[in-house]
């Protein structure tokens, strides 16, 4: 796998200040099974953080159908609710996500993914003896899915007194109508006594399109339509403070929080509009706010 890009520069802001763009291309070479068919769909993924899993797990899912109705009175047929984790809501939970990724990312089967996901043209993958035990043993998995659980959100930044400021220019831009404040959790302790609770992620767990330029894209080049989960954004901050080179969306094509807005469109694109008609002051502002997070 090839990765470049090409970065694209624009006088955009009112201010006359320049934004800039990365443009990722992929190419696949040293194909031993020859060319791979013009309609497969290469799809590259950074590793999402998994800090806080657990309580995104632990929202009702009647909250996020809510958000969706208030937000939109016709949601769109082709978007139901299928699940909250992943880049693009296909995992319904996290042993779901793990064991996804250990077939995925590892080739290792599981007791929830039995099977290698081998082509009719891989027959080298074919032909390999299956032993009919698991790779990963239930007892390895559940550890696994038991310590993800565990990972907690990093404590936020102390906000200043643009705190407030920071939070209202947020919303007012529209960022906040996916990316919500606030979600409904219940939580339920070892005795099984469950407790509702409020947490803040900046996310709805649900799936949008955010314009073309965003989405997959076939061996032969062609887009093809894409969804993508609302990212959280809680634990941004500690990102950009503690990574050497922190790197965001879901390819890491963008190199800063402002990038990321930028490459917003489809149903982004109105909030997007707002935040480059932004002036200097209020539009650091944000971008300092963000570090918060």
């Amino acid at each position: 796998m090839t990765i470049s890009y090409r970065e694209i520069e624009g006088r955009y802001y009112p201010d006359g200040m320049r934004w800039r763009m990365r443009v990722p291309h992929y190419r696949l070479t040293g194909l031993t099974h020859g060319p791979l068919a013009a309609q497969t769909v290469i799809k590259p993924r950074l590793a999402p953080p998994l800090f806080g899993v657990a309580l995104l797990e632990a929202v009702p899912a009647s909250a996020i159908d809510v958000a969706a109705t208030a937000r939109d009175a016709n949601p769109p047929r082709s978007a139901p609710m299928r699940g909250r984790f992943g880049w693009q809501g296909d995992s319904a939970s996290i042993r779901d996500q793990t064991a996804k990724a250990f077939a995925r990312e590892m080739g290792l089967a599981t007791i929830d993914t039995p099977h290698d996901d081998c082509t009719a043209a891989e027959a080298d993958c074919l032909r390999r003896p299956d032993s009919g035990v698991p790779e990963v043993s239930g007892e390895l998995l559940e550890a696994v899915v038991g310590y993800v659980r565990t990972l907690v959100v990093p404590a936020p930044a102390v906000r200043t007194e643009q705190g407030a400021a920071g939070t209202a220019l947020f919303a007012s831009l529209g960022c906040a109508a996916c990316h919500r404040p606030e979600l409904p959790v219940v939580l339920t302790d070892a005795s099984g006594t469950q407790t509702a609770a409020t947490i803040a992620p900046y996310t709805d767990l649900r799936p949008h399109d955010l314009g073309i330029e965003m989405a997959d894209e076939t061996a032969s080049g062609e887009k093809v339509t894409s969804r993508w989960r609302t990212a959280p954004l809680w634990g941004l901050g500690h990102r950009i403070r503690t990574e050497t080179h922190p790197r965001f969306l879901h390819d890491g094509r963008a190199r800063s929080p402002e990038e990321a807005i930028l490459w917003h469109a489809g149903e982004a694109a109105q909030a997007r509009r707002n935040f480059v008609n932004l002036w200097g002051r209020p539009r650091e502002m944000l971008l300092r706010w963000l570090e918060t997070l």
